[in-house]
């Protein structure tokens, strides 16, 4: 009997562990950025809504390191493997044209029990500016 009660609470602890997560999903927007080398890359995580996707919003959706200073991508497969490095799982890609210009979509999806978790290792330049503004 103890053992009967042992493996249904270690059976209801897993499950109850796995239930706790969910798959977070992010879409990696890139466009040439003129005659430069690099690509302009947003980071769309669905944090917030983007309103034009080439003014403000997209700026506030790159990613940036520690001091805020935005981390430029050479490809999209660049991105891309910066993602992967960090647990993020490539599932599927497109392209769109708007005004002309070539957009590349890449979603990627991790599992975890929040966003925070599955951005760990990721700021934003929203992510930074709300930090760094409410220090103030």
């Amino acid at each position: 009997m103890k053992k009967l009660i042992f493996v249904l609470c270690s059976l209801f602890l897993a499950v109850s562990g796995v239930a706790q997560t969910r798959r977070y999903y992010c879409e990696m927007i890139g466009r040439q950025t003129g005659f430069y080398s690099e690509k302009k890359i947003a980071f769309d995580f669905g944090t917030i809504t983007p309103r034009d996707p080439w003014g403000d919003v997209a700026d506030m959706l790159q990613l940036v390191d520690a001091n805020g200073k935005v981390i430029w991508f050479k490809s999209m497969i660049e991105a891309l493997n910066f993602m992967t490095e960090k647990g993020w799982i490539f599932q599927q890609a497109y392209s769109s044209y708007i005004e002309g210009r070539e957009f590349s979509h890449f979603l990627l999806y991790k599992d975890a029990s929040s966003v925070d978790e599955a951005k760990d290792g990721l700021m934003t330049k929203e992510d930074w500016d709300k930090i760094h503004n409410s220090e103030s």
